[in-house]
């Protein structure tokens, strides 16, 4: 056999067994799944530090919607958490309300310390969410401040 080919053919070997080995050593992690955005009509976003969008699931009857969330803590150590959470939970009524979206009560909930209005329109759904994180919790007495205020926003389309 001519030396030209079959020092050709070795580099064809070569080539293709450190290819092999590129694709048997690169590492094999999970899939990050796949975030759908936003609900268009949340945007601009309420003036906070957001996290990144990720998948959520929402528990409300009579079965959870999965979508997407965002959060974002707006106050820590505060006295108020109603000065934190108040102009969020204006805008997005005022916002979403002009935009066609309106509250459905029988998915509303609120307790101490969180709150959750959910809008809806058409196939849509978003829910705005306020969570205040006591930093003192007795079962003998009521939750006080101070406490930290993280906001959240969810939305999903159902088909």
């Amino acid at each position: 056999m001519n030396t030209t080919l079959r020092n050709v053919l070795w580099l064809a070997v070569g080539l293709i067994v450190a290819g092999a080995l590129i694709v048997w050593l690169t590492p094999r992690g999970a899939v990050a799944p796949t975030v759908p955005p936003l609900a268009a009509d949340l945007y601009p976003l309420y003036s906070a530090d957001w996290n990144a969008p990720h998948p959520v699931s929402l528990d409300i009857p009579p079965a959870p919607l999965s979508g997407t969330g965002i959060e974002a803590v707006v106050a820590t150590s505060t006295m108020n958490p109603g000065a934190a959470f108040s102009p969020f939970d204006k805008y997005y009524a005022d916002k979403l309300g002009a935009l066609g979206w309106r509250v459905d009560n029988s998915l509303a909930a609120g307790g101490p310390g969180r709150g959750q209005v959910v809008y809806r329109k058409g196939a849509g759904f978003i829910a705005v969410n306020v969570w205040t994180d006591f930093h003192t919790v007795s079962s003998t007495s009521p939750m006080q401040c101070p406490c930290d205020v993280t906001i959240k926003l969810f939305s999903t389309t159902v088909p």
